[in-house]
């Protein structure tokens, strides 16, 4: 084969593959965090209730459960191999082996718009464990996803392919018997798939407007928070110019602490930038807390959740005289604390402009 005719083909096979309907981009090492939640909570499942398929308090079911062909229906709260457990820090569903289970997410299907993120923490407990994301809508009934593996790799599920071919390596040391963060940020037909603080995937022309959500697990296993938040990335920062206050879910926190998630830090930066360019702004930054455990500790909680803000406000170069802080605890909800979702909404942070 001469030297001009190789290169012709490789161009054209170069040029195929760019036009793929399912493009995928992976990551050789660390990026800069992008991931950001939506301002609003409409799904969420901290397993704080005793059971964690029906909840008996609100008398909702909050997953459909398959297990192998078999779909359950939430109520019977009875599934082998898979139960709600504590550790120090909250509660988590255990899956102790490779149970052919496939949670369902009770969902409206029009929760999902052109703009929805999801979240898990997890932990896999061996090299063989898995954890799944799937989508699915009517137009292209076929799971389209992504997983992370014991080993590290980060796998896509495709019906364009037929297969989880497509493959990239988790862009640092991924640790077992360790909590993870596994994130899916959908707008406008692309999703971006995250792990911790990096971007491992994104996929073009996946469609999931009026999705199903679904999780496939194998384990041993654990899960210790899903969340969905749909609406817009988040609001501009020029409300606190013209309304004076401005309400954000996209900055949260540890469990009981004051720590904030390194996704979180992204908006914190744009944040700051904001106030640089607007110099004369002042701040009151106001923590608020749902109701759950005590009230005084929920109220000194939400002071040093707010004091934790300034001081990352301040290390990312904003003077601490432009800035003063506030905690309410539970004492101003803006939803009712019965549902999983609304004490999600009542967990914020509100900047006051003065």
């Amino acid at each position: 084969m001469n030297t001009g005719r190789f290169f012709c083909i490789f161009w054209l096979i170069v040029m195929g593959s760019k036009n793929c309907q399912a493009q995928y981009q992976t990551k050789n090492k660390p990026v800069k965090n992008i991931f950001t939640p939506r301002e609003i909570v409409v799904f969420e499942d901290d397993f704080s209730r005793d059971h964690f398929l029906y909840d008996s308090i609100n008398k909702t079911v909050k997953w459909y459960v398959r297990i192998g062909r078999h779909l359950d229906d939430g109520e019977s709260n009875v599934i082998e191999g898979c139960n709600v457990e504590k550790d120090n820090d909250s509660y988590y569903l255990n899956i102790t082996g490779e149970t052919e289970l496939l949670f369902q997410a009770n969902i409206e299907r029009k929760i999902f718009g052109d703009s929805f993120t999801i979240e898990c923490i997890f932990l896999l407990g061996e090299m063989k464990s898995a954890i799944e994301v799937q989508l699915m809508n009517d137009i292209a009934p076929f799971p389209t996803g992504c997983s992370i593996q014991g080993n590290g790799d980060v796998h896509t599920l495709t019906p364009n392919w037929k297969s989880n071919k497509a493959k990239s390596k988790y862009p640092g040391i991924f640790t077992l018997n360790k909590w993870h963060l596994f994130a899916v940020s959908y707008k406008k037909d692309t999703a971006k798939y995250y792990i911790d603080n990096h971007l491992v995937m994104t996929m073009d022309s996946c469609n999931f407007s009026n999705s199903t959500l679904y999780f496939d697990p194998k384990g041993p296993l654990k899960i210790r928070h899903v969340r969905v938040t749909a609406g817009n990335i988040s609001k501009p920062f020029d409300e606190l110019l013209n309304e004076k206050k401005f309400v954000t879910h996209a900055i949260n926190f540890e469990i009981n602490s004051s720590s904030i998630w390194h996704e979180s830090l992204s908006f914190l930066i744009r944040l700051a930038q904001f106030l640089k360019e607007n110099p004369k702004i002042k701040l009151e930054i106001d923590g608020h807390t749902d109701s759950e455990g005590d009230a005084s500790a929920n109220t000194k909680l939400s002071l040093e959740r707010a004091n934790e803000v300034k001081k990352q406000l301040i290390e990312n170069g904003i003077n601490s005289s432009r800035l003063t802080t506030r905690g309410f605890g539970a004492t101003k909800p803006i939803q009712s604390n019965d549902t999983p979702e609304g004490r999600a909404n009542n967990r914020r942070v509100e900047l006051i402009k003065r």
